[in-house]
């Protein structure tokens, strides 16, 4: 038996969302330049064996000159309030770091 590490791909950007009432604001050149679309993930909850708050919903994303512009969906039925990771998905499929966003 033979044990080895297994270290998925992902990549990281710097900044922080800046949230302007349904619309997160992502200041970053770098970012607009590699960026597919972008999700949300609720995180686990680790006190249950079976998570039925989980979800991953694909958020509309518009690509700026310098900035992506992404809009959460306005039913919270939808997009529950609470917090969420954000990702952003580059051309290949990739998932950045997540960074956390509290939507309320």
């Amino acid at each position: 038996m033979q044990a080895s590490d297994w270290n998925p791909a992902t990549w990281n950007w710097s900044g922080l969302p800046r949230i302007n009432g349904d619309h997160f604001y992502l200041s970053n050149a770098a970012l607009c330049n590699v960026a597919k679309g972008t999700v949300l993930v609720a995180p686990a909850a680790t006190t249950h064996g079976n998570d039925m708050h989980q979800r991953f919903i694909k958020v509309q994303t518009q690509q700026l000159s310098v900035a992506l512009n992404v809009t959460i969906p306005a039913s919270r039925a939808e997009l529950p309030s609470g917090h969420d990771m954000l990702f952003v998905i580059d051309s290949a499929g990739i998932p950045s770091v997540a960074k956390f966003v509290h939507i309320s």
